[in-house]
């Protein structure tokens, strides 16, 4: 069930009309019928609002969060931290919807070499991972500019290659994990991919998965379409 319980400040704070007022940078979200689902980034933590306060915040966000007038439902997004005033909000860098996927990339044999290959970028997820969910973010975020945008068909024989040597590292599959393992391992054969969060409201699941452009690379396209995106990195 997603957490509708808001800690902070109890009480409001008056915003003065006339300004911009858009979530903090560590705050990612998405609005689907209505409902508006958050993701804490320096927390790790997903959350939801009551009904007044989301309310304000779907038409907040309609208006680009430009503040035409105040009310106590904004100040209590502003108390809370959920808004801030400053500059107009950047586009949020979703990918486009997912119409294809890499179903059909043939089976490739582990050898040393993929299963060797696998191993590392596992563990360098894992240490990655260590740092918390806020470093992780943000090292994804600094590091976009390095790869070039890769060819489908050499994207596949690597996803292949990953594929076929992960089965062989005994750490459990997580969706986080071994997106992050195989976003490395693209990395290092200068492969670029977009990492993307995306949640079910009801019931709350939330799921990651690695985008290139519109194609899932590591997922079902079903499964990955059950999702709304929430944050790409």
């Amino acid at each position: 069930m997603l957490d509708l319980t808001l800690q902070g400040a109890q009480g409001g704070e008056t915003v003065k009309p006339g300004r911009w007022a858009p979530p903090p940078s560590h705050l990612a979200y998405c609005i689907e019928r209505g409902a508006v689902t958050l993701l804490d980034i320096r927390r790790d933590r997903y959350f939801g609002l009551p009904p007044a306060l989301e309310a304000t915040f779907v038409d907040l966000a309609a208006g680009g969060f430009w503040i035409s007038s105040s009310s106590p439902q904004i100040g209590r997004l502003v108390a809370l931290g959920l808004l801030a005033e400053g500059p107009a909000p950047s586009t949020t860098p979703i990918p486009p919807v997912c119409t294809g996927w890499l179903d059909d990339a043939p089976i490739v044999r582990a050898s040393p070499r993929n299963i060797l290959a696998a191993g590392r970028a596992v563990l360098d997820a894992r240490l990655l991972q260590t740092r918390g969910f806020a470093s992780v973010i943000e090292s994804l975020r600094a590091r976009r500019s390095g790869a070039m945008a890769p060819d489908l068909g050499r994207l596949r024989d690597e996803v292949c290659a990953f594929q076929a040597g992960r089965p062989w590292i005994p750490v459990k599959p997580v969706c986080l994990l071994d997106s992050l393992a195989l976003l490395k391992f693209l990395e290092a054969r200068s492969l670029s991919s977009t990492l993307v969060f995306g949640v079910i409201r009801r019931p709350f699941a939330a799921h990651c998965w690695l985008q290139v452009d519109d194609i899932v690379i590591n997922d079902h396209l079903d499964h990955v379409r059950e999702y709304q995106p929430l944050l790409a990195v």
